[in-house]
């Protein structure tokens, strides 16, 4: 199992955050969401409805493959972050 990075951009937009949530509780593999500093849960709402989400975010998946992730959220995936 690999981590891939994609950079995020959430719009302003609250629904596209709960859609992710919604999104990641569902998925068999653990997400991140890294935010200036801290790294919180993907799959907590709390944690992600206290993030600042006028500024890109970062979404750590462990997994091989993000092709589910690519073809939900290409409205704002910003790009991929090879490292």
């Amino acid at each position: 199992m690999e981590k891939i990075y994609y950079r995020v951009k959430f719009n302003n937009n609250k629904e596209d955050l709960f859609q992710f949530n919604k999104w990641a509780d569902s998925c068999s593999y653990n997400i991140d969401v890294r935010y200036n500093s801290k790294v919180l849960d993907g799959k907590s709402l709390i944690g992600l409805m206290g993030m600042d989400i006028s500024n890109p975010i970062i979404v750590i998946l462990y997994t091989d493959n993000a092709n589910d992730f690519v073809e939900k959220f290409s409205n704002i995936i910003l790009d991929k972050i090879v490292m």
